[in-house]
């Protein structure tokens, strides 16, 4: 009689444990993190530049300014132009690299006039 109790409660225990375990949430998948690969087929590359070039006067000289007696320049500018630029290269390794280059820059237009005073006589150039 001992074992039928003894067999009874062992099922008993058993059948509960396996209910509590079907009761829990299931385990989630393991993440796993992709790893990054370079691409490295080749090291060419194609660059492009595009800017505005603004340039300023800081002083003007001319041969003739020699032979007058005084030269005052007024309003001297430029126009700001726009620049592009193109170019192919070869990237050999993190720390070199070459590439050929092309550049246009645009019109700017110079904006000013002098003023001349020779032999009393006053003159305006534009």
């Amino acid at each position: 009689m001992v074992s039928v109790k003894v067999a009874s409660v062992a099922g008993a225990v058993a059948l509960f444990a396996t209910a509590a375990n079907a009761a829990d949430m299931p385990q989630l998948p393991p993440v796993y993190i992709p790893q990054i690969e370079e691409y490295s087929a080749s090291g060419w590359y194609l660059r492009g530049d595009i800017g505005m070039s603004n340039q300023r006067v800081g002083s003007m000289f001319n041969v003739l300014y020699d032979t007058a007696s005084s030269v005052t320049n007024v309003q001297k500018d430029f126009d700001s132009a726009p620049t592009f630029g193109l170019g192919i290269g070869y990237q050999f390794n993190h720390w070199l690299r070459a590439d050929l280059t092309g550049e246009y820059r645009g019109k700017a237009t110079f904006h000013g006039f002098d003023i001349v005073q020779s032999g009393g006589a006053t003159f305006s150039d534009e």
